[in-house]
């Protein structure tokens, strides 16, 4: 019995670092601005967005402009809306207007939906819907190309921003709550009705070939005294009920360990190795990055994937490979990683613990291969909680088990093998 534990973005926010997509665009609007209001005198731009004045003029000395006034301003600007505030409220009384001008036209539709945008996903969602659009458009080729040009310097602009908090990693981020749950023992409240005889026949073997004392002899004289079983019930169906009963007794708990942890990150960072690292926790660990790691900025896949999707025949049907540059499954062939995902997964029955991600449809095809693989018993997701602002405690176990099902072609597997909400519990407390 093995376990994946399925790490999303919500894993690096449990432990405080400032990786959501509204902390990456908040700070490039906070420096841009400190940036322009230093050079206030002449146009000021980078290959994202560019700072003028539409009536073109480069002097503010007669226009009453005070610079350190603007400076002082712009200083406490914390995103893309304060940022549209300070020239709104400039441009009312000074008759030299200030413009923000977008180079980047991707980065001008997902900033102008900066407040509707919270996840990863959305931004990824933004961006197949924007690829989906470049279909009807008069030069499809050429706005596709434009679109992954603009997504690679968004990307760039990302792998910048995650270094540097990454650098602010230090031992006093380990959390001891998230360890424990990564290193439990397996709950047989947490298996599936159709894998429970996977999960049983993997004790029964454990009980065979490993050291069972006598728990083992214990049960085999409880099998042979339980004359009564055996005239509705097989060997094997009294031998898994047994082993049940001793589950739930807790004599069973040197079994319960999985015997192969994959850590699965679908982070860029750095965070689970460094906090819970193989070196630390036994040489049954193992860790993919497969979306690729800051360390290789060069293996770092940011775009969408779900084949699924009723357009993406449409665009795979074009013959333009510029369309399937950002398409995830694709650039999973570039490495192993996914070669030994799938081993893995091959290999032996697994429970996956779900640890920070959403389970969108931007990772579909992924998702749907792990969470439908035959040997798939138990999907558990660690939710999120908090408290509203009226104190009330919310938390997304219900969001999290909708986008999970849309992952599922086969619903009734998704009801058996999703754990229900008692028996989950959140990553970290409120």
């Amino acid at each position: 019995m093995n376990r994946i534990i399925l790490i999303g973005n919500g894993f690096d926010l449990a432990h405080g670092l400032k990786t959501g997509y509204q902390d990456f665009m908040n700070d490039y609007w906070k420096n841009f601005a400190k940036e322009f209001s230093r050079y206030i005198v002449k146009p000021f731009e980078d290959d994202f967005v560019k700072f003028d004045w539409e009536n073109g003029e480069e002097h503010y000395c007669t226009h009453g402009i005070n610079p350190d006034h603007f400076f002082i301003k712009a200083q406490q600007i914390k995103s893309y809306d304060d940022l549209k505030k300070l020239i709104t409220e400039e441009n009312q009384w000074s008759d030299l207007k200030f413009r923000l001008s977008f180079k980047n036209d991707f980065g001008k539709r997902i900033s102008k939906k900066a407040s509707n945008l919270e996840k990863w996903l959305d931004i990824e969602n933004e961006y197949y819907e924007f690829l989906k659009s470049c279909l009807k458009a008069e030069n499809r080729n050429e706005s596709v190309k434009k679109l992954n040009k603009d997504l690679e310097i968004i990307r760039n602009k990302l792998i910048d921003y995650l270094k540097g908090q990454e650098r602010k990693i230090t031992a006093n981020f380990h959390n001891r709550q998230i360890e424990e749950k990564i290193y439990e023992l397996i709950n047989i409240r947490d298996i599936s009705n159709g894998g429970k005889e996977l999960f049983l026949d993997d004790i029964a073997f454990q009980e065979t070939v490993l050291p069972g004392g006598m728990i083992a002899e214990e049960i085999n004289k409880e099998i042979e005294d339980d004359y009564e079983a055996y005239i509705v019930k097989t060997e094997k169906e009294v031998r898994h009920l047994r082993i049940e009963d001793k589950i739930r007794q807790g004599k069973f708990n040197d079994y319960l360990s999985p015997n192969r942890t994959l850590f699965l990150n679908l982070n860029y960072t750095h965070t689970a190795e460094r906090l819970y690292g193989m070196t630390e926790v036994g040489q049954n660990c193992e860790l993919i990055h497969l979306h690729g790691k800051l360390s290789d900025p060069d293996s770092i896949i940011f775009g969408y994937g779900d084949d699924m999707d009723e357009h993406y025949k449409k665009i795979t049907d074009l013959y333009d490979n510029e369309y399937l540059k950002n398409i995830k499954h694709h650039r999973y062939l570039e490495s192993d990683n996914y070669r030994n995902l799938r081993a893995f997964i091959d290999s032996a029955p697994y429970q996956i613990y779900i640890m920070g991600h959403s389970c969108g449809n931007s990772d579909r095809t992924l998702l749907n291969t792990i969470f439908e693989h035959e040997n798939c018993i138990s999907v558990k997701p660690f939710y999120h909680r908090w408290k509203d602002k009226d104190g009330m405690i919310k938390d997304n176990y219900t969001d999290i088990v909708n986008n999970i099902s849309r992952n599922f072609n086969d619903k009734k597997a998704q009801r058996d093998v999703v754990v229900n909400k008692e028996y989950c519990e959140s990553l970290i407390p409120v």
